[in-house]
């Protein structure tokens, strides 16, 4: 099993978390993208997308943009992440910090190919029918017709 780690993004933890790879000696098997204006290349390369948020996260877009690339997700179960994910169905939860069950789901899905295309074709079937714009203007235009 070779497993690689990609960051998309930027933020204070950059510098130290490229510190700690090197000190843990698996630098090589992570790769700090940085910003991006448009993450489906990166997408596009991935197995598995995980997020394994320890604070504040109220409805991550970049999951949703992961499930709509039909990847299988792993979230950490925090704030919106249960409105996104039916655990074991369009991808998966996990308690925050609990590293032994998201090892355990890694392990899983990488396991299991089929499973992998399963859950993403769910994953991408469920933002098409929940979080399509047209769905999300009615919603809203339903919230301000009663104010």
């Amino acid at each position: 099993t070779l497993f690689r780690s990609v960051l998309v993004g930027d933020g204070q933890e950059r510098e130290r978390l490229e510190h700690h790879s090197v000190a843990l000696g698996i630098s090589k098997r992570v790769h700090f993208l940085g910003r991006m204006a448009d993450v489906r290349s990166a997408l596009a390369t991935f197995d598995v997308f995980v997020l394994p948020s320890v604070s504040v996260e109220t409805f991550s877009n970049a999951a949703l943009e992961a499930m709509a690339m039909s990847l299988p997700v792993i979230l950490s179960d925090i704030a919106g992440a249960a409105e996104m994910i039916t655990d074991g169905e369009n991808g998966f939860l996990y308690e925050r910090n609990d590293l032994a069950r998201l090892a355990e789901l890694l392990l899983k899905l990488e396991a299991d190919p089929q499973l992998r295309e399963c859950i993403g074709r769910r994953a991408r079937k469920s933002v098409l029918a929940r979080f399509n714009i047209e769905r999300m203007i009615d919603e809203y235009e339903t919230v301000l017709s009663d104010q």
